[in-house]
């Protein structure tokens, strides 16, 4: 439970990817990165992440597309992160469940950083009670 948040960068800008990857990393975070969209799958059916970052942009598929493929292989939070932001483009991605951000290019990383540690926090939280209730859910039988 006390493991690192595992987190996706899914970016066809390889120089941004990496610096978000090495700021990650920094951070405590374990990170991947995959640079279009059927990269980002092939990392998901060979492990699990919490959270990813998601440019809205990708050469082989938009990011929703993506989230939506995604979300069949891993149970994961996402963050939209984007250079072409629009009121269209912001309003479709948070209309979904598991989109709990959108971010703007450039990014402010101590906004993100900030948003991506309340992500982990959640995530540890719902862990704890849904560990607990399994432990109590034993010990009434």
């Amino acid at each position: 439970m006390n493991e690192p948040l595992k987190i996706l960068v899914v970016d066809d800008n390889l120089d941004l990817a990496d610096n978000l990857q090495d700021i990650l990393e920094e951070k405590g975070y374990a990170t991947a990165v995959a640079l279009d969209g059927n990269s980002a799958m092939d990392l998901c059916r060979q492990e699990s992440f919490g959270l990813v970052l998601l440019d809205y942009k990708l050469p082989d598929m938009d990011g929703l597309q993506l989230q939506e493929r995604l979300a069949e292989l891993i149970h994961a939070d996402y963050i939209v992160i984007t250079g072409h932001a629009s009121i269209e483009s912001a309003a479709k991605a948070v209309q979904r469940e598991q989109i709990v951000g959108y971010e703007t290019k450039p990014l402010d990383m101590a906004r993100l950083l900030a948003f991506i540690r309340q992500v982990g926090e959640r995530r540890k939280a719902e862990a704890k009670i849904t560990q607990q209730s399994l432990q109590m859910g034993l010990a009434q039988e």
